[in-house]
């Protein structure tokens, strides 16, 4: 890995982690998901 892969992938975890702490739906509806794949 580069550092160019580092940096990308701590940008999108940056912005899962924003989006999911932003919206508290988000993380409900992916669990209710993983909980229907069963």
């Amino acid at each position: 890995m580069n550092i160019q892969d580092v940096t990308a992938a701590i940008d999108l975890l940056t912005i899962a982690y924003v989006f999911i702490k932003s919206h508290p739906y988000y993380t409900e509806f992916m669990q209710y998901l993983l909980l229907n794949q069963q």
